[in-house]
């Protein structure tokens, strides 16, 4: 069925609140600062979220970008990958500012231009001198465009400079980018029964979400909205039974919502650019709307001066790893043991904590051992298991 009214009334609802938030102390009179970012968990459908490798596998990223990851050389487990938080800066005057993103739970893994990294004091990433050019005339660095990073520059935002002591040494992008890991508390628990999904908010500010599910190529999306007065509710696997906007598929419902919490056109539009591929591959997950304040919570953000207006969306995604995919993976782990590891690298990081499981169940010296860490870890990381 399809209740599109009810559902444009909720998301108008929440649209309206806290859609922007000065920073204390000096401000910047035509100075506006919007932030986008993702937070990615695994559940098997327990409501728990699961322990997982977020850094396997091989970087996406352009060769420009500072990786922290590779300086700290092993293999970090957690629970959340912050995905590709990109700041764009807007105003008609050139500036000076002073950024600092903080992670208290986590740790920042890439980030650029350069910055101040501190991985253990603080897990920080700070850019003492950023200079907006409104102006234009910045070199922005511009390989092949292959990968998730370059999307994000189709808002068309303030070009800037970062310099850290040596001029020479000036990097320049269309924005602040950075990612990371960690073990922050999110505010959703996410159960799974085969037929139905129920979504639990343990925040008290209203949460809408979008399930959404690929099998096989077909895709279908329900679009919810969890209540102050009902933060605890079941709804069905996507398909017939689902609410959906009228006419409008999975990515289009998704920015829809990323508009009524307070994006630009063109900054959604970047957004689910960045990351269709992923958002919208084989599988069952929950997307969901990230609160301000939990935001605010987990990222501190300090601007000097302060921006007139701030505003943050940050959507979650709750990766379910239903029974079909773990057989499926525990099936291609059999055939990487008899010497085809191309079913299990064709499942990603998501695969990671079972191999790694199965890997653990192996004597170190044994041949089954080598052969899995083998994939795992191929020659070229510069981790191996722990």
């Amino acid at each position: 069925m399809s209740s599109p009214g009810l559902v444009w009334c909720t998301i108008a609802i929440f649209g309206a609140l806290g859609l922007s938030a000065a920073l204390p102390g000096q401000t910047a009179d035509d100075l506006t600062v919007h932030e986008w970012g993702t937070f990615t968990t695994l559940t098997v459908g327990q409501g728990e979220m699961m322990v997982w490798n977020p850094l396997g596998g091989p970087s996406d990223l352009p060769a420009f970008v500072h990786d922290g990851s590779k300086k700290l050389k092993a293999d970090i487990d957690a629970t959340v990958r912050m995905e590709t938080p990109v700041l764009y800066f807007y105003t008609s005057r050139p500036r000076t500012l002073d950024v600092r993103v903080a992670f208290p739970d986590g740790l920042v893994t890439e980030w650029y231009p350069h910055g101040h990294w501190s991985p253990f004091e603080g897990n920080s990433i700070h850019w003492p001198k950023v200079e907006l050019h409104p102006e234009g005339g910045v070199k922005i660095p511009d390989p092949d465009r292959r990968g998730h990073y370059f999307a994000a520059r189709d808002a068309q935002a303030t070009p800037l400079t970062v310099t850290l002591g040596n001029p020479a040494t000036t990097e320049a992008e269309g924005f602040l980018f950075y990612r990371g890991i960690g073990n922050p508390k999110l505010p959703i628990e996410v159960r799974f029964d085969q037929r139905s999904i129920r979504v639990k908010s343990l925040d008290p500010a209203p949460m809408p979400y979008i399930v959404f599910e690929n099998r096989g190529g077909q895709c279908d999306y329900g679009i919810y909205g969890a209540w102050r007065e009902k933060n605890d509710m079941s709804v069905p696997r996507p398909g017939p039974e689902s609410i959906r906007y009228e006419g409008v598929d999975h990515a289009g419902a998704l920015e829809r919502l990323l508009l009524m919490h307070g994006l630009k056109d063109a900054e959604a539009k970047a957004m689910i650019k960045t990351w269709k591929d992923d958002w919208f591959e084989p599988g069952l997950r929950v997307f969901w709307i990230v609160p301000d304040a939990v935001v605010d919570r987990i990222l501190p953000l300090t601007i000097k001066p302060a921006p007139v207006a701030v505003k943050r969306v940050f959507v979650g995604r709750v990766e379910i790893l239903t029974e079909e995919f773990i057989s499926t993976v525990q099936r291609s782990i059999d055939q990487a043991l008899h010497g085809n590891p191309k079913p299990l690298l064709a499942h990603g990081r998501f695969a990671r904590p079972f191999a790694l499981e199965r890997l653990r169940s192996f004597p170190r010296d044994s041949a089954p051992y080598q052969s899995l860490s083998s994939i795992l870890w191929p020659p070229s990381s510069p981790a191996g298991p722990k």
